[in-house]
C-alpha cells in the first residue's frame, strides 16, 4: 500500500467520516444542502473524494481562488477530474459555459471561491436560450 493511500484508508475510516458518508450512501440525510465546518489542509478534498461515489453533486467552497486552484489540483490527483467544475472566473462566456456544465453534469464536484456568493447569476431561463 503506497503512503497516500495509507493517508487516505486512515482518514475515511475516522468515526466520523465514516458514519457520515454511511449515512449519505443509506440517503439517511436528506437536506438538499448539508454544511459541513471548514476542514484543514488537503482534509476537505480527501472528504470530497469519499463523498465522490455518492450520487449527489457537491460544492466546495474555499476562501481564496488560489485555495480553490490548489483543491482542483488535489483532486485531479486523486482522478477526480472529469467531475470537477472549477469557477475561477465570474464574468462572460467561461462563467456561462460553467454554469451549463453544473445544470447538465449530474454527481459533479463544483469548486470555486467565496465570491461566488456575490456573483448575481442569469436565470435559468437565461441559461437554457444561450447554450445549445
Amino acid at each position: 500500500m503506497s503512503y497516500s493511500e495509507n493517508i487516505f484508508n486512515r482518514f475515511k475510516n475516522l468515526y466520523g467520516i465514516s458514519s457520515f458518508v454511511q449515512q449519505l450512501k443509506k440517503s439517511e440525510i436528506t437536506d438538499r444542502n448539508l454544511f459541513v465546518t471548514p476542514l484543514s489542509g488537503s482534509a476537505k478534498s480527501l472528504l470530497a473524494f469519499s463523498l465522490s461515489g455518492i450520487d449527489k453533486n457537491i460544492l466546495l467552497l474555499y476562501p481564496t481562488l488560489q485555495e480553490a486552484v490548489e483543491a482542483v489540483v488535489e483532486l485531479n490527483i486523486l482522478g477526480l477530474g472529469s467531475k470537477i467544475i472549477d469557477i475561477t472566473e465570474f464574468k462572460g462566456e467561461s462563467f456561462q459555459e460553467k454554469l451549463t456544465g453544473i445544470t447538465n453534469q449530474k454527481n459533479s464536484i463544483v469548486i470555486s471561491s467565496y465570491e461566488l456568493l456575490s456573483c448575481v447569476l442569469p436565470s435559468a431561463d437565461k441559461i437554457k436560450n444561450r447554450t445549445t
